[in-house]
Parts: structure tokens; sequence; C-alpha cells
């Protein structure tokens, strides 16, 4: 089953050794806690998330133009911020 999902994200994007080793590791049995962990910050690093307080370090704004001007989502209730940032039409 690992195998076919690698080979369908292929498809759409090549993918590195350590995405892929996280996608068999979850896709093969339950994940773990750590496993979870691992997926979250490929995600993270994937698409650049940022705090709001190191995205605006990061584009040399100030944290108030970065909270209240810049595109977020909130995640476990912090805000959340990338580039390249669309709405979501789905209800979650």
């Amino acid at each position: 089953m690992a195998n076919n999902v690698i080979r369908n994200i292929q498809k759409i994007e090549p993918m590195t050794e350590s995405i892929k080793a996280v996608i068999i590791d979850i896709c093969n049995h339950k994940p773990t806690p750590r496993e979870l962990e691992n997926l979250v910050h490929l995600i993270e690093q994937e698409l650049e998330l940022k705090t709001t307080s190191k995205y605006a370090k990061h584009h040399s704004i100030s944290f108030n133009g970065a909270k209240n001007n810049r595109h977020h989502f909130l995640f476990c209730g912090i805000k959340i911020h990338y580039d390249g940032y669309t709405k979501n039409k789905l209800p979650f």
C-alpha cells in the first residue's frame, strides 16, 4: 500500500528520501507520535511555515504589520504565516 501511495505522490512532485520514509512508516501501520511529529516537521520545512514573530523578522516588517496585514491560519491557537497562502474554501 505504501508503495502505491508514494508512486501516486511522485507523479505530482518528486520527494526526498526522508519524506518517503515518513510516508512508508505511516502507511504500514498506525503511526506513532514520533512519526506524526516527523510529518509535521517535514510539512513545516516544505512550506516554510513561521510564527508571526519569525515571519515579521524574516520579512523585516513589524510584528503588528505581520499580525494584522498578512494572511495566516491558526494551528493549535498559534497564528502561522507562509508565503503563497491562499484561503481554504473548505469549511475547516
